[in-house]
């Protein structure tokens, strides 16, 4: 019968024998004799591109793998004059209303260039875009023209209580 403590034959979990160096598969234990080399040294890397040059076409960059060309009379959609204009003069339609009181103008401007933006964009197909200018700048004018109004009847109102008040203790 054999001992249960050592380890069966061929066990390869079983720790070497006393005063043998471990084995491991694939490994040799003894280094190869002085200057004959085990392996032989990798290839040096390939020198760096100088700058401006096209670096060679091996690999991942081979013609095969680089993206294509844009197709030919696809460009990106350009962006209305007139869309632009209309957003502009709607934005200092809106600052010259809040700094001096004469943002109406700007802001009629735009109100009449507005027409003429949208009929533009939708003649180009495509070629042109400001949808969203146009948008916003009719909305910046509308608030400038109502807020016009809005102060143009308040200094109205109030020179009409003025005089009227003017008037009525004058004559009292």
């Amino acid at each position: 019968m054999s001992d249960p403590n050592q380890p069966a034959e061929g066990d390869p979990f079983a720790p070497p024998p006393e005063g043998a160096a471990a084995q491991v598969p694939g490994i040799p234990n003894d280094p190869p004799a002085y200057g004959t080399p085990a392996t032989p040294p990798p290839p040096p890397p390939p020198p760096l591109p100088v700058y401006g040059s096209t670096p060679p076409l091996t690999g991942y960059n081979s013609p095969a793998s680089q993206p294509y060309p844009p197709a030919a009379g696809y460009g990106v959609p350009k962006s209305s004059g007139k869309a632009v204009a209309v957003m502009v003069l709607g934005i200092v339609g809106l600052v010259l209303l809040c700094g001096y009181g004469i943002g109406i103008v700007p802001a009629i401007v735009s109100l009449a260039l507005a027409p003429g933006a949208k009929r533009e964009i939708a003649a180009s197909g495509g070629a042109l875009t400001g949808e969203g200018m146009v948008k916003a700048g009719v909305v910046c004018s509308w608030i400038a023209v109502g807020l016009s109004i809005a102060i143009i009847g308040f200094i109205i109102i109030a020179f009409a209580i003025g005089a009227a008040g003017s008037a009525a203790s004058v004559g009292g």
